[in-house]
């Protein structure tokens, strides 16, 4: 098979197209057409003038499309900013038995029904306390009580915060309160 590959040119004196293989460059020949000699080079072709104009025209014409597409777009009304509404006020915790309670939340316990009612106490006596138990009233999605859950620490330092983890047995319950907070007597 031959593999030659063929490159093309023009006569310096006529223009007359002539064909040569490629690795004939830059040997100077007779030209075919008018019989002077040439150089066999490669030159690169030269767009003709009608060619540009086309181009030109084609660009000219998509670029009025796109402007005709975006003109005909709607405009979308501007959305007036308002000043974020400022948060609600954080719950303070509430004093019972002299240990600050806070909010208490109902958690499932990863991806099975294991679901534990979650809070903080803090111990607001300037004592230790001894065998402390939170007891907590689970509620029902009316707010209905439907039953009790517990926590106990052995001992909880002055100011220390102890972060219960009561479990919750009672499928109906969604959400708890804190009723007592004892201490070992």
């Amino acid at each position: 098979m031959n593999d030659m590959r063929y490159l093309k040119t023009a006569c310096r004196h006529c223009g007359g197209p002539i064909e040569f293989p490629g690795e004939h460059a830059g040997a100077v020949v007779a030209c075919p057409h008018c019989g002077q000699e040439t150089v066999l080079a490669v030159t690169p072709r030269r767009a003709t003038v009608g060619r540009v104009v086309v181009g030109i025209l084609l660009l000219l014409l998509a670029a009025g499309f796109i402007v005709a597409k975006v003109a005909r777009r709607p405009v979308a009304e501007p959305v007036p900013v308002s000043a974020p509404s400022p948060a609600p006020p954080a719950p303070q915790p509430r004093l019972l038995n002299q240990f600050e309670v806070g909010r208490v939340d109902v958690e499932p316990a990863g991806e099975g029904r294991v679901r534990y009612a979650v809070g903080n106490i803090r111990n607001a006596a300037g004592t230790r306390r001894f065998g402390v138990r939170v007891v907590l009233e689970l509620l029902d999605d009316a707010g209905n009580p439907v039953g009790n859950a517990t926590d106990y620490i052995a001992a909880l330092e002055p100011s220390q915060e102890w972060g219960f983890r009561a479990l919750v047995t009672e499928p109906a319950a969604i959400s708890a309160k804190i009723t007592a907070v004892q201490e070992a007597e």
